[in-house]
């Protein structure tokens, strides 16, 4: 039981559901029930229906019964083992892993989450016309927006909560199988998207499942049955290819017809095995592919339902005939690209390079606006680039001499400082959680960038050291490589300094060109400010006062509880006021507010996120550098791997040292300089007074209650320093050699595949 991650769950959890029916098992129809032999993939869901919590009592009945209900009979057993509703709440509706009838030819091997969403059903309605939405704003046009693409509306169908959604425009612009249209569309919550990240990441370590999502997330099975190219692309990033292949021999296809040059072979092959619907054989079969379907059989992770399919026809009573049971299933509008990169536990470069290695990539990664035909990318391992590519990221951290680029400390500076050319887009190297910001103001005097993005990282990394006896060999590791998710992470800060602001940045109104963490930042400020305002209105907005005090469940006692909708909105409001005036004042902006307001939201930076632009890291005689630098530093983790060292001034790493090492020192950050070091700053073009901000930062995170003394930064700027790449490496290393076995890739005589040096590209 990975009970760290537990742990973060049942913050939002709630197994009441499945108690009820897991004391009925007499009413259970079919094979529903029956405990899986093993499982294989979570299957992503949307209800069509009301995101509320009172949802999950749908399902409820449909497990249990009254079995002579005429309204239930026809959905008895229809539902899924677990249900998201809008305000994030995770409902366990059966316990797992017992098979409940969601995913047709997968049931018996998937577990499936339901996300509340009603899509494109009962969406609001021009004024005049009867709706159950009314605007939370003063304008009820459709096409209004309250954020670009978006508008905020309120349920005014009582369900015993308050009910608030963000409709799509038909001038949004964000991920999207498809095209919004003029018909308005409900968007997923952030609560949904952080919840399901948590529930996905529990239930891989439960069940033993690789983090592992197809490479084109949004494909249908109605879609790829007639396109041999997509089914080809999906097959060859994934892992357990040579496990597909070797299921696919009865159907005459081997490794060689994947080939590019191979193409058309592979292309008469999947022709020959459609199946066609055959009414007069089997009017309940609808037409299939059946080399689609063999890949669920050796698929192993995380897709949505749209993907897998139905490979059945249901009987419409109301139109009388059959139809297929096909359907856009978590949604065109569930954002797959952030979900994986929320889910994952890698780090990334935070810049790309050209496929030729030699230069930065300008354009934004395409995941920001990603389409039914974005793929789903890794931005660390390349195959067998890999090793030039790592050394291409190194070589940008070095002068032409092989020193390494001097940063305004010069050769004590941490690091490491990247020279890149202006305007590159740069990304978050890992998820993890906002400390502080800023983006100080222009200033023509001082042109260096000293804008920075400081987060920090929970690090899984603590090995499984259960053993085993095994005659001959005496005591063993039974789990040998793989993380131990019952013991707590480490902490690990990265901090990103000398970031450019964006032509067009804004700290009031979200932007194409804000960092996205801002964005999300001003989509909740946009949305406490529009809720409080209805319910300041002489009847709040119509909605009745229990369903303002409806509390969630999940948390403990108060006042660790979960906030209602009224409460989370008003300590959100607060911070995030202060926070974005002094972001937009050009000061230190601090997001470690649990201190004082444990209700408050954090600041979620999610692996990949844009963050800004590469800045000015030196300005001297008029030679501007533009570029980032990049620190990971800790006040504990040291990687077992790394030899440390102590007593230096800075970024000195003694002679004889065997790479890599830690070494620990007061960051620069902590230092006020002196007025020799102030002179000399203004010479290359800092201004010193920005300089010392750490002590203020760690006052602050000392404050922060949720954390373990452990995660604490020394108030005098003591910390242990590692080179970003070599903690990348060792980091991405870990994790990999824990997931591998979760792929379980045997021969064909059925014997483990030993583990590869990193996974297989995505980029076919």
């Amino acid at each position: 039981m990975p009970s760290e991650l537990k742990s973060r769950l049942l913050a939002f959890f709630s197994r009441e559901p499945a108690k009820r029916v897991m004391n009925h098992t007499a009413r259970w129809p079919g094979n529903f029930g029956y405990v899986m032999n093993e499982v294989r993939t979570i299957v992503a869901h949307v209800t069509m229906g009301w995101p509320r919590r009172e949802r999950v009592e749908e399902f409820v009945t449909q497990f249990i019964g009254p079995p002579d209900n005429p309204n239930v009979r026809p959905k008895r057993g229809i539902g899924t083992q677990y249900f998201i509703s809008g305000d994030g709440t995770v409902f366990q509706t059966i316990d797992t892993p017992n098979v409940t009838w969601h995913g047709d030819h997968t049931n018996n091997w998937a577990i499936g989450v339901e996300t509340g969403n009603l899509t494109h059903a009962e969406p609001p309605r021009p004024p005049g016309q009867v709706s159950l939405w009314r605007a939370m704003g003063p304008d009820s046009r459709l096409e209004a927006n309250d954020i670009p693409g978006a508008k905020l509306w309120y349920s005014t169908f009582n369900h015993g909560e308050t009910l608030v959604s963000w409709w799509a425009t038909s001038t949004y612009n964000g991920p999207a199988a498809q095209p919004v249209g003029n018909t308005p569309r409900m968007l997923f919550t952030e609560w949904q998207y952080r919840s399901w990240a948590l529930l996905a990441r529990y239930l891989c370590e439960q069940f033993d499942l690789p983090r592992n999502f197809p490479l084109l997330p949004y494909t249908l099975r109605k879609d790829v049955i007639n396109d041999p190219s997509a089914f080809r692309r999906i097959a060859l990033a994934d892992e357990r290819f040579p496990v597909l292949v070797r299921a696919l021999s009865e159907h005459d296809i081997v490794e060689a017809h994947f080939m590019e040059l191979n193409q058309g072979h592979l292309l008469d092959h999947y022709r020959e095995a459609i199946q066609p619907q055959n009414l007069a054989l089997d009017p309940a079969l609808a037409q299939r592919n059946d080399i689609w379907t063999a890949l669920f059989g050796t698929y192993r992770g995380i897709h949505g339902h749209g993907f897998s399919g139905s490979n059945t026809m249901s009987w419409s009573t109301e139109r009388q005939r059959w139809e297929n049971n096909d359907h856009d299933c978590p949604g065109s509008l569930f954002d797959w690209h952030r979900f994986a990169r929320e889910v994952w536990d890698w780090w990334w470069y935070p810049f790309d390079l050209s496929d030729n290695l030699s230069t930065v990539v300008w354009t934004r990664r395409p995941y920001q606006r990603a389409n039914r035909n974005t793929p789903l990318l890794e931005y660390y391992f390349e195959g067998a680039n890999f090793e030039a590519k790592n050394q291409a990221y190194v070589t940008r951290s070095q002068s032409q001499d092989g020193l390494t680029p001097q940063g305004i400390f010069d050769d004590v500076s941490s690091p490491s400082v990247f020279w890149l050319d202006s305007e590159t887009p740069i990304y978050a190297p890992a998820n993890g959680e906002l400390v502080a910001a800023r983006f100080p103001l222009p200033d023509p005097q001082h042109p260096v960038s000293l804008a920075f993005v400081l987060v920090r990282h929970e690090i899984f990394h603590r090995p499984n050291t259960l053993t085993i006896e095994i005659e001959g060999q005496g005591s063993v590791p039974a789990y040998p490589g793989r993380i131990d998710y019952n013991l707590r992470p480490g902490y690990i800060y990265s901090l990103v300094m000398h970031l450019g602001r964006p032509e067009g940045m804004s700290f009031d109104e979200v932007t194409g060109t804000n960092p996205d963490w801002l964005n999300r930042v001003l989509i909740r400020k946009k949305e406490c400010d529009l809720g409080i305002a209805l319910y300041n209105t002489p009847n709040h907005g119509g909605i009745p006062q229990s369903s303002w005090d409806s509390r969630p469940p999940g948390g403990s006692s108060a006042p660790l509880s979960r906030p209602t909708v009224l409460e989370g909105w008003r300590a959100d409001q607060q911070e995030l006021q202060m926070f974005l005036n002094d972001l937009r004042a050009g000061n230190v902006a601090l997001a470690s507010w649990s201190g004082r307001n444990m209700w408050a939201s954090p600041i979620n930076v999610i692996l990949g996120d844009f963050l800004g632009e590469s800045g000015v890291t030196r300005s001297e005689r008029g030679n501007i550098q533009h570029g980032i630098a990049l620190e990971v530093f800790s006040t504990g983790l040291v990687p077992p791997t790394f030899q440390m060292h102590t007593g230096s001034s800075g970024w000195v790493v003694p002679s004889g040292a065997v790479e890599p090492v830690a070494l620990s020192y007061q960051s620069e950050w902590a230092k006020t300089p002196t007025a020799e070091e102030r002179q000399r700053l203004k010479g290359i073009g800092v201004n010193p007074d920005l300089v010392p901000w750490w002590p203020r930062v760690a006052h602050a995170v000392s404050l922060d209650t949720r954390l373990r003394i452990e995660a604490d930064l020394s108030p005098r700027g003591w910390a242990w320093h590692l080179r970003p790449l070599d903690f990348m490496r060792w980091i991405n290393g870990v994790t990999w050699a824990s997931e591998w076995p979760k792929y379980q890739v045997t021969d064909a005589n059925g014997a483990e595949v030993p583990r590869p040096p990193r996974p297989r590209s995505r980029r076919v």
